[in-house]
């Protein structure tokens, strides 16, 4: 990461990141992950079928598209899950289907069910595209919500 500090109008300063892409290993052998059975793997090829589903999730076609080229970019992705006791405040928000599945509606929730739906389909996503992710927790997991 770059990290460089920056002045704003008001002259205060402010620590910008800049995600550097790192490329994948040659050798095999250095493609695991901290002794993982794993290894980091090519992403799906952006089939009709592949597309066909992330359109019916939203994606545009130029979108389906950028997401591999991401996942060629980023050939392993790590999530750092916050799971303090803060996640119990009911400030977030789920977006659910009504019993008129063309329609969506908003409903509060707590903090953890918020990021347990995003991670969820984070995880479905980066299983559909084949794009290798490491999802840990900030806290020890006794400290769950």
């Amino acid at each position: 990461m770059d990290y460089s500090a920056k002045k704003s109008n008001n002259d205060v300063l402010y620590a910008t990141a800049v995600p550097v892409p790192v490329p994948m290993p040659e050798d095999p052998a250095e493609r695991d992950v901290n002794g993982s059975p794993w290894s980091v793997q090519e992403p799906a090829e952006m089939t009709p079928s592949l597309i066909s589903q992330l359109t019916q999730q939203g994606f545009t076609k130029g979108l389906a598209m950028a997401v591999r080229e991401n996942a060629l970019v980023f050939p392993l992705r790590v999530w750092i899950i916050d799971n303090s006791g803060s996640m119990n405040n009911v400030d977030g928000n789920r977006i659910i289907e009504t019993s008129n599945s063309s329609q969506l509606r908003i409903v509060n929730c707590t903090r953890w069910e918020e990021i347990r739906e995003c991670v969820n389909y984070h995880v479905q996503m980066s299983w559909l595209i084949n794009a290798p992710t490491i999802f840990r927790l900030l806290n020890p997991a006794a400290r769950i919500p």
